[in-house]
């Protein structure tokens, strides 16, 4: 709610120096993390769970065992790992991972937006910033992928990959974004996007064999 308010008060006082738009836009996202990082184990319907498998992991020496008890992939995994090699402290957990999300979504509204303060409004509005609320690993994911965008802008497809595959470590499904780069090269018409609906539909009914195939090639 307070979050709200401040983006209204920052849509009236918003001004055309740039500098005055990144303060306030800054004052945001600090609100945004104390919140997200500091919360209760109570809120968010998936922070419990999260908690739960964090008290179950023990420090990096563990790893293989870590990795053996839980259903999470590797990367998540092994971050917890390190975290718990230096406290079980579960809000250290959900401040480097809301810190790591809020700051790539800063970042990519502050080298991308052409108006600051409505892509801050419209991230908090449309109900981005609560999924790190709920969906940790998805939000590394999404994380990785806008960091991924600057290589597509740069025509860098290897370091475009190699980006996409880190995000896959942490939620299998990011898998699906290694043609993105690809895409930008297509002229975008009814058949390009009716083809891009059918391809879609056929992942989604065959999802879990696509992703037992790439799991065996990886």
């Amino acid at each position: 709610e307070y979050l709200f308010i401040y983006t209204i008060l920052m849509g009236i006082s918003s001004v055309k120096n740039k500098k005055v738009n990144k303060i306030l836009m800054g004052g945001f996202f600090i609100a945004a993390f104390i919140i997200a990082a500091f919360r209760d184990v109570s809120v968010g319907n998936d922070t419990l769970e999260y908690v739960r498998s964090f008290n179950n992991i023990n420090g990096i020496s563990q790893l293989h065992n870590n990795i053996q008890i839980t259903r999470f992939e590797y990367g998540y995994v092994f971050l917890n790992s390190i975290i718990k090699t230096f406290t079980d402290n579960y809000t250290i957990l959900l401040a480097v991972i809301s810190a790591f999300y809020l700051y790539s979504v800063w970042r990519f509204i502050n080298k991308y937006s052409e108006s600051i303060w409505l892509s801050t409004f419209l991230f908090y509005i449309l109900g981005n910033y609560f999924l790190i609320f709920n969906l940790l690993r998805q939000c590394i994911a999404i994380s990785f992928f806008l960091i991924a965008i600057d290589f597509i802008i740069e025509k860098k497809p290897i370091k475009y990959v190699i980006t996409i595959i880190f995000a896959s470590l942490f939620h299998i499904t990011s898998i699906i974004l290694l043609p993105v780069y690809f895409i930008r090269r297509w002229n975008v018409n009814y058949k390009v996007i009716m083809g891009y609906f059918i391809v879609t539909l056929i992942g989604i009914i065959e999802f879990d064999n696509i992703i037992n195939i790439i799991i065996k090639i990886l």
